[in-house]
């Protein structure tokens, strides 16, 4: 388990009703055609300078610039997985995941525009060093050991392991970054000088064992009502208008869409740390894979919903559909527009959603 208008104008008079025109519909939020399509999972995306959109094709591991008339450009190519994207003006920072399971690598690293890349930090080695969530306890809380060794090994208690897989960074307004790293359960900083520290470890992501998920899996009786401590995976990072940093979180194990995910329902979580002091609040949940969020005006947050099929709005404390879309995987607000990737797992497109209305 540790392997989600249309109406008219009326008028009591019924002269001014006649000579009252209409009010127009209202717009239905509708993903374009394609913008780019056959791109290798589509993980995550940057909108950048003059409109161009970096890609990260995470599956065959390339960076791909997207212009505005539709045309492709690859910039970067590498032996693993190239995830999270940013960009300032032609400077374009990525994530790589690769290596060996024996000798693993996990970098930030930076494309000049002259095509030159360097890498700014080592994540695998502070991983190694540190391990952010080694404190924290996962698996089965509270129960008894003879209960426990009833139970399949996954559902032990353990502490954080050393892993790290950065999955999504985002520009810091220090010149620096954000970084979202997966497998370490941690927000990261980078500096523009390559030191890294700590902003937010979640906290283990727990839910309750009931007669229908120990049935499902199962389980012993014994678990049933007791609290299994899911690892809280952080997907991405955003830093909204006044400063805070907006991350999406898909709580380890099975998601909807699954068997063994269905029986556990829609678990993803958006989180909320306050610059400064990064205090932290849980703004919403129950979300079905939740992969990437996007910060718009009013304090709007887009969320992609991957098992869900759909992207969503948190607004005012609820979260409301507003497009259906085949496996979601990334989407992002600039300049009045919403963009998402969708098909992720066969032939990745990038769209652009209209009609969103105010």
């Amino acid at each position: 388990m540790n392997t989600t208008r249309a109406g008219l104008l009326a008028s009591a008079v019924a002269g001014l009703a006649l000579l009252t025109p209409a009010a127009p519909a209202s717009a239905v939020p509708t993903p374009s055609d394609p913008i780019a399509q056959g791109l290798a999972g589509p993980l995550q995306f940057d909108v950048g300078h003059r409109g161009q959109i970096y890609v990260a094709q995470s599956f065959s591991g390339v960076l791909t610039k997207v212009r505005g008339n539709g045309t492709t450009k690859d910039l970067v190519s590498e032996p693993g997985e190239i995830a999270g994207v940013a960009s300032r003006g032609y400077d374009v920072v990525y994530t790589f995941s690769g290596g060996t399971e024996e000798e693993p690598v996990a970098l930030l690293k930076h494309r000049r525009p002259n095509g030159t890349v360097r890498t700014i930090a080592d994540l695998g080695a502070f991983e190694a060093a540190h391990n952010p969530d080694g404190h924290q306890r996962y698996g089965l809380r509270n129960t008894s050991a003879d209960c426990i060794a009833q139970t399949p090994e996954f559902l032990h208690p353990y502490t954080g392991i050393v892993e790290s897989h950065p999955y999504s960074v985002a520009n810091a307004d220090d010149g620096g970054w954000y970084v979202a790293d997966a497998a370490a359960n941690a927000v990261l900083h980078v500096s523009k000088w390559g030191h890294v520290e700590v902003v937010k470890v979640p906290r283990p992501a727990k839910a309750t064992i009931t007669e229908e998920v120990a049935a499902g899996f199962g389980l012993p009786d014994c678990v049933i009502g007791k609290t299994y401590a899911f690892e809280p995976v952080p997907t991405d990072v955003e830093v909204n208008p006044l400063g805070y940093l907006i991350v999406s979180l898909l709580p380890g194990g099975p998601e909807p869409g699954t068997p063994e995910g269905d029986l556990l329902g829609p678990r993803g979580m958006i989180m909320r740390i306050s610059p400064g002091d990064f205090e932290w609040s849980i703004l919403a949940r129950g979300l079905s894979a939740a992969t990437n969020v996007a910060t718009a005006p009013g304090g709007k947050v887009y969320v992609s919903e991957l098992a869900g099929n759909r992207i969503s709005v948190l607004r005012n404390g609820t979260v409301t559909p507003v497009v259906d879309l085949a496996s979601p995987a990334a989407v992002e607000f600039k300049d009045g527009k919403l963009w998402a990737t969708t098909d992720v797992f066969g032939n990745g497109s990038l769209v652009r959603i209209t009609g969103l209305g105010s």
